[in-house]
């Protein structure tokens, strides 16, 4: 449900499953009251725990910004006054220390925690194992957070998941696979006999991509790894930067 949508520069704000909204801060400062506002206004309506997690377009503290320019004092007050008042503590994070990076070099870089996961305390004592993540992102100048809320289950059956990749459908060969391994399963018209029938398709398709594709998933994996690794070498130099700026 969209509770409010002036324009994209603006702010758009989400509500998901009736507990989850979703942020995007105005970036103007002059702006910024009026998420602070909707905020407020969604807090009188939600009696049930909730969580709210996006891009604020602030920060909370100035130790979260890494620039040779301080933010005002005044701007990271009202944010943290409406997050109190709102009953909203921060949920922390594990990765990089920011989420936002300009990407320009020397004096005129930038890098600040914009965006976080708040949450009530009746949210945070349903889902006392939350997590926050910045995770790394080859193409955008922000960190997609990641909030992990479900743990695995331990005892299944062992069988991995199946999944179908969009990737696929760039081979143009992709048609006769299915109607190959469509033939290749008893169907027998009724409901259970389709989904086996289906999960074999899957499975067919999943041992043809790992023989033609080869283990995208893994490579897709290396890449991140070394993208954080970059990240991390980068924070840091900033902190040596930082340390001897301030020694």
């Amino acid at each position: 449900m969209i509770v409010t949508s002036m324009c994209l520069s603006v702010m758009i704000l989400l509500q998901l499953l009736g507990e989850q909204p979703f942020v995007y801060g105005e970036p103007r400062v002059e702006d910024r009251h009026k998420l602070w506002e909707i905020l407020q206004q969604l807090k009188t309506r939600c009696s049930d725990p909730w969580v709210v997690i996006g891009d604020f377009n602030e920060t909370m503290w100035q130790y979260e910004h890494f620039s040779e320019t301080k933010l005002g004092e005044r701007q990271m007050a009202d944010f943290r006054d409406v997050l109190e008042d709102c009953g909203l503590k921060d949920l922390g994070f594990s990765g990089l220390l920011w989420t936002y990076d300009n990407r320009k070099s020397g004096d005129r870089n930038v890098k600040v925690r914009l965006d976080r996961g708040v949450a009530t305390q009746s949210w945070t004592n349903r889902f006392f194992d939350a997590s926050v993540t910045h995770l790394t992102s080859p193409c955008s100048d922000h960190c997609p957070l990641l909030l992990l809320v479900v743990q695995e289950q331990g005892g299944g059956s062992g069988e991995r998941q199946v999944y179908y990749e969009i990737m696929w459908e760039r081979d143009a060969s992709l048609g006769e696979r299915v109607q190959q391994a469509w033939n290749n399963e008893e169907t027998r018209g009724d409901l259970g006999a389709v989904s086996l029938a289906l999960k074999g398709v899957l499975q067919a398709l999943k041992n043809w991509s790992s023989i033609h594709f080869g283990s995208v998933r893994k490579e897709l994996e290396s890449l991140r790894t070394q993208l954080a690794n970059q990240q991390e070498a980068g924070r840091r130099c900033y902190g040596c930067k930082d340390q001897e700026f301030h020694g």
